[in-house]
């Protein structure tokens, strides 16, 4: 590739890795002889493992599941005001109910499970934005 005048890069493909779990690949090229790897998502391919998202930790208008389980009960929809320790949803797993409840005062943006939705720890279940 000529990049300007007397300028040339040149890029030569080597490998690529067979798909992992989460469907990437990862592209080996050469580039003015240093070696440089991407991944890329291949999405020609059905990927089997849990793409959801999860909740970031050090945000408190993200909530996420506290164990794995399954969505039992929605009390909220988005939308609505919440105040600080109010009930929004409650997982269920092996007959024990854990409510997740509001860490903030706030409006509630998206709702990301819903009710008889398998869930993981972490996986992020309400975002909600600050009054």
């Amino acid at each position: 590739i000529e990049i300007g005048e007397g300028k040339n890069i040149l890029i030569k493909y080597i490998d690529m890795s067979d798909p992992d779990a989460e469907g990437f690949r990862t592209l080996t090229f050469e580039i003015n002889g240093a070696v440089r790897e991407v991944k890329v998502l291949d999405q020609n391919l059905e990927v089997k493992s849990d793409r959801k998202l999860k909740a970031d930790k050090n945000n408190p208008f993200h909530l996420g599941s506290s164990i794995p389980g399954t969505i039992s009960k929605v009390f909220v929809k988005e939308g609505d005001a919440v105040k600080k320790n109010q009930p929004l949803l409650t997982v269920e797993a092996m007959k024990m109910e854990t409510s997740i409840v509001a860490k903030e005062d706030g409006v509630i943006d998206k709702i990301y499970a819903v009710e008889g939705e398998k869930v993981s720890q972490g996986d992020l279940l309400v975002s909600f934005v600050k009054e």
